[in-house]
C-alpha cells in the first residue's frame, strides 16, 4: 500500500508542479525552492557500500499538494552512473522539469521524501535519456542491488 501511495503522490506532483517548455524543448523547473541555503552543498552519501560525493540540488515544499508529504530534497551523486546503469527499473518516472536544476543524461539522483510524521523515504533515479509518452524526458527510479 505504501508503494501505491508513493506512485499516486508522484503523479500528483508531476501534474501540480509542471514546467515551462521553450522552443528548444528544454524545460524550466517551476515550484521549486532553490533558495534554501543548501544549494551546492556537498556531502558523502553511501549507496550499496560505496561512498559518493553528493551535490545538493534543492528541495521542494510539498505541503500545498496535501498528499501526506512535507517536502522532497534532491541530491546528485557524482560519477555514479556507471555503477547503477544496469540496475533494474521500478517503472516510476520523474520528468526532468521536476528537478530544481538542469539534468543531463548519465546522472544519478537521490531524492528524500519527508512525510508529515517525519519519516523519510529515499528513492534513487537515473537519467538514461528516456522520453515519456508525452514527449518529456524523464529520470527513472531504479532498485539497489
Amino acid at each position: 500500500m505504501k508503494r501505491r501511495k508513493f506512485i499516486i503522490m508522484t503523479v500528483l506532483i508531476l501534474f501540480a508542479v509542471g514546467g515551462c517548455s521553450n522552443n528548444n524543448g528544454d524545460v524550466e523547473p517551476t515550484g521549486i525552492n532553490e533558495s534554501n541555503g543548501k544549494n551546492d552543498e556537498i556531502l558523502k552519501i553511501s549507496v550499496g557500500g560505496k561512498d559518493y560525493t553528493a551535490t545538493h540540488f534543492g528541495e521542494q515544499d510539498l505541503t500545498p499538494f496535501d498528499i501526506g508529504f512535507i517536502k522532497r530534497e534532491f541530491w546528485r551523486l557524482e560519477n555514479a552512473y556507471d555503477d547503477f546503469k544496469n540496475n533494474a527499473l521500478t517503472g516510476d518516472k520523474l520528468p526532468y522539469h521536476n528537478y530544481p536544476a538542469g539534468i543531463e543524461t548519465g546522472q544519478v539522483f537521490v531524492i528524500d521524501y519527508t512525510e508529515i510524521d517525519g519519516t523519510v523515504s529515499r528513492k534513487y533515479y537515473r537519467s538514461d535519456g528516456t522520453v515519456w509518452h508525452d514527449g518529456s524526458t524523464v529520470t527513472e527510479e531504479f532498485v539497489l542491488q
